[in-house]
Formats: structure tokens, sequence, C-alpha cells
């Protein structure tokens, strides 16, 4: 799945305009990358990445229940 392919799936499946998806993935996308490039720990890497993943299946599981 490239870019564009996320941002028209995450914005059907929201509900949200994808001009303001991409805003937020380019946003998130910079975030990360800034966050990854000033960890000084290889390991830091993934636990940031297991960290969000994390945080993203948590909020399917509540929009789930609810």
């Amino acid at each position: 799945m490239n870019k564009r392919e996320v941002i028209a799936t995450v914005a059907e499946r929201s509900g949200i305009n994808p001009d303001e998806c991409r805003i937020v993935l380019d946003t998130f996308e910079n975030v990360f990358a800034e966050e990854i490039s000033s960890s000084k720990w290889k390991d830091a890497v993934f636990g940031h990445v297991y960290d969000i993943l994390t945080n993203i299946r948590n909020k399917q599981n509540k929009q789930r229940i609810a």
C-alpha cells in the first residue's frame, strides 16, 4: 500500500477529508522521523514502533467494544 492508498483508506474509514488525513499523516511521519533520529539507542527505535502499534491496536479494540 502506498501513501496515497493509505490516505484514501484512512479518509474512507474515518469519514475525515482526505486533505486533512494527508496533513495528519505527513505530520505523524515527521514527528516519528524526528523521534527516531534523536534516539541514541537502536533498541529505542523498536520500542517506539511497538508503542505506536500497541496504541493503535488498543484504540481499534476500544472502538469495536463501543
